[in-house]
């Protein structure tokens, strides 16, 4: 009798390219409830397949970074002013 793995061939893992709303939610660190929050007032990217909404991961990933360097702008924003710069003119 053959050896039964001989039978059984491994699946690839094929990462998803999309993610249900609470996959999402887990992906980012959220509550459903603020995906949904956000999708709603258009600042979190989805597609919408019949009555399913889905989150492309590209997507996603593109959304944090514009979070992140919106942050990052914030905070360096304050950086010019007088209270922030050490140097005030020339020595």
């Amino acid at each position: 009798m053959p050896d039964s793995s001989f039978f059984r061939q491994e699946q690839p893992v094929i990462a998803p390219l999309a993610l249900r709303p609470r996959d999402a939610a887990a992906a980012l660190g959220l509550s459903v409830s603020t995906v949904e929050r956000l999708t709603r007032a258009g600042k979190l990217p989805c597609v919408k397949l019949g009555r399913s909404v889905l989150y492309p991961v590209a997507m996603l990933e593109e959304f944090l970074r514009a979070q992140a360097e919106q942050a990052r702008g914030d905070e360096f924003a304050g950086a010019g002013s007088p209270e922030g710069s050490e140097a005030s003119g020339p020595v």
